[in-house]
């Protein structure tokens, strides 16, 4: 479970490629996501109306 993030730079969606891979560091491992699934991820969340459109 993600209890916190922390972002050291915000990209802008010009300086974002698409293949561009954030780490999610839980303190006791990283993972790597890419830009594609936190998109899908959001949509998810707006269809099931976790997050407005």
């Amino acid at each position: 479970m993600i209890t916190s993030i922390t972002c050291t730079e915000i990209p802008t969606p010009k300086d974002t490629d698409p293949a561009s891979r954030f780490v999610i560091d839980n303190g006791q491992m990283q993972t790597m996501i890419t830009v594609d699934a936190i998109l899908q991820c959001l949509c998810i969340a707006e269809i099931q109306a976790n997050i407005p459109p």
